[in-house]
């Protein structure tokens, strides 16, 4: 069976593998005969730390394909900049995608902002009011940010209090639709349509 890793960021099933691991089980890669493994490395940068720059290779000689989906954070052109040097540095066959949709800046919170059904808008209205609130005060010194605002919206959901997981499956919540989901719905896809037809090592 060929064989597919992907690399997140984050640690202790985040909100990125989390949602990888939807996308793949959505795609259901054992229709292209494909296992699939995904990894969580933290950050970014510890991706080309030598224990996983030494793996991938290692692997990428047994056959294992390796992609990463990492966020593009503030600044997307200065990310791809410093992915691209540090592939070509090490010489890893590693294609790559940014969250949120591979063409703007931004994080997993933003991206999951984004699929957030407009239903929703009543939660986001009142936390926008706090936080301009907050901005009065001048004793405050550090004010809400994307991250907090998805912390704060998903523990406002019973579910994800009491199993600390996303249910991307509840539509009332969730718009898996989104022109952002998809383009790493298409990259994963993608992804296993051209190793599928490719000859098993």
């Amino acid at each position: 069976m060929k064989r597919l890793k992907i690399f997140v960021e984050g640690k202790n099933d985040g909100y990125d593998c989390q949602i990888i691991k939807h996308i793949v089980q959505k795609i259901d890669p054992s229709q292209y005969g494909i296992d699939i493994k995904i990894q969580e490395v933290g950050g970014y940068q510890e991706l080309f730390s030598e224990a996983i720059t030494t793996k991938i290779k290692g692997d990428s000689f047994g056959g294992m394909k390796h992609i990463a989906i990492l966020d593009a954070d503030s600044d997307i052109n200065e990310r791809k900049k410093y992915l691209d040097e540090k592939i070509l540095t090490d010489d890893l066959d590693l294609p790559y995608f940014l969250i949120p949709n591979n063409s703007e800046s931004g994080n997993i919170e933003t991206l999951i902002l984004n699929i957030i059904n407009s239903t929703e808008k009543d939660f986001f209205d009142c936390f926008d009011s706090y936080c301009i609130c907050l901005k009065k005060c001048n004793n405050i010194l550090k004010h809400p940010g994307d991250k907090e605002k998805v912390y704060a919206f998903l523990h406002s959901k019973t579910d994800y209090k009491k199993s600390r997981k996303i249910d991307l499956n509840d539509t009332t919540i969730w718009n898996i639709q989104h022109q952002d989901f998809l383009k790493i719905y298409n990259f994963i896809a993608d992804t296993l349509k051209a190793l599928s037809s490719f000859p098993s090592p």
